[in-house]
């Protein structure tokens, strides 16, 4: 919550993921209409929509590196209609092992239950069963059966970014401690040193009536003799806005999006950030789709709603950004298909007229190498010999 670039990094990739269409395909790879997993998703819960529940099980993921899903349903296994998925935070989830993993093959018996601790409700804890929950993490930690967030390892580049911030805002709006003003009075024996009421009173009229505000003054008058020591330090050489570029660069890399999708003093062109779209679509979140596909369908609950050969599939090929890297694709194949089809009908046209005689075999192989490229070898594999007909007692030709 204190790091912009943390959270507008989390934010697109959840927003990116979010745009998936889902869709279930059957063995012979046709798209099945109407399908009961396909319904659940749109529908989650009274309170989201598909696209809502996806938001948010993105976040977790990227926050927590896990989720708990509640599968609300009559009877847990015993049906195969849920009536709600209800995402749990898994900041206030436990879960609590039996203690007997490396012996088991059932969830049940490695996993004992579950326990949402409920803020709202002074911290009363509900148990689940592992029937009623899907567990979604990769596992990426010393304790196996959760995960452990990313956050961990970028904790020095937010704490950073939070001084650059920090110091710019302290510079900017408090501007801190930017010098000493010192009496300048003297007497027979020296330096009189400001009284505690009059040190006291220049402070608060320096921050009452002094600074950057519309109503305060720019210049201090006053009848005191007072002596101002600069203690500035120059802005550009504490390099805050090249150390907040840098650990936004770390962020962007711990989370597989793309730089150039994200506002930077440099800036990115119009096709630099094309390409950073269609290589994050491509590299992060498809891959993260077909995990979370993965896991809907190899839920013991879910499984059942699957039949032998079905998939359950994502995919971003609606989008306009996808469209156009489509288009280019199908067009760079229509145009190989027509250099090669040109080809063929090159060699069939010089073929021919070596057989009719109108062509030496070998004036065929040179135009052949010139028009297309060919190697000498590969031109005479291409190029036939002459064929003469020999006359026989039923042709004279």
């Amino acid at each position: 919550m204190a790091v912009p670039q943390l959270r507008m990094v989390i934010d697109m990739k959840a927003e990116m993921f979010a745009n998936a269409r889902f869709y279930v395909k059957d063995k012979n790879g046709k798209e099945v209409e109407n399908h009961q997993m396909i319904k659940i998703l749109d529908n989650p819960n009274p309170i989201q929509s598909r696209e809502q529940f996806m938001t948010m099980l993105s976040i977790y993921d990227s926050l927590y590196n896990q989720g708990f899903i509640r599968i609300l349903a009559p009877e847990i296994r015993l049906t195969n209609i849920p009536r709600a998925l209800w995402q749990l935070p898994p900041a206030n989830m436990s879960v609590l092992p039996t203690g007997k993993i490396w012996d088991q093959f059932k969830l049940e018996d490695i996993i004992d239950s579950y326990v949402l601790r409920d803020i709202e409700s002074g911290g009363v804890e509900r148990k689940f069963k592992p029937s009623e929950i899907m567990h979604l993490t990769k596992g990426i930690s010393n304790k196996y059966i959760v995960g452990e967030s990313k956050i961990v390892t970028l904790q020095k580049p937010l704490s950073n970014i939070v001084g650059a911030y920090r110091t710019r805002n302290c510079i900017i709006f408090d501007r801190g401690a930017l010098g000493i003003l010192s009496s300048e009075s003297k007497d027979n024996v020296g330096a009189i040193p400001l009284g505690k009421d009059e040190k006291l009173e220049i402070e608060k009229q320096m921050r009452r009536e002094y600074g950057i505000q519309d109503e305060q003054a720019r210049t201090i008058v006053t009848n005191a003799s007072l002596k101002y020591t600069p203690m500035t330090y120059p802005t550009r050489d504490l390099l805050l806005f090249e150390e907040i570029e840098e650990d936004t660069q770390v962020i962007c890399g711990s989370y597989g999006m793309a730089r150039d999708l994200f506002p930077s003093t440099k800036g990115a062109t119009y096709e630099n950030m094309k390409q950073a779209m269609i290589g994050t679509y491509q590299n992060t979140i498809q891959p993260f789709a077909d995990w979370v596909c993965n896991t809907f369908q190899t839920d013991p609950f879910f499984k059942q709603l699957f039949k032998e050969g079905e998939t359950l599939c994502a995919d971003y090929d609606w989008l306009p950004v996808m469209k156009n890297d489509e288009l280019k694709e199908h067009q760079a194949e229509q145009a190989e298909a027509s250099a090669i089809s040109t080809e063929v009908d090159t060699v069939i046209k010089l073929n021919d007229a070596v057989q009719r005689g109108t062509m030496t075999r070998e004036a065929a192989v040179q135009m052949l190498i010139m028009t297309h490229e060919y190697d000498i070898l590969e031109a005479n594999s291409l190029i036939g010999e002459r064929v003469t007909a020999q006359p026989n007692e039923n042709n004279n030709q």
